[in-house]
């Protein structure tokens, strides 16, 4: 169980950023969007 949850924060991360990346933002957007 202990995985699953470690590869939560992996896989939201990947998730946003393609997300951010089709609606037009930079990496810098989307690093600044995370914290």
């Amino acid at each position: 169980m202990g995985f699953l949850l470690a590869l939560i924060p992996a896989i939201a991360w990947g998730s946003i950023g393609l997300v951010s990346g089709k609606l037009g933002g930079n990496a810098y957007q989307q690093t600044l969007g995370m914290t």
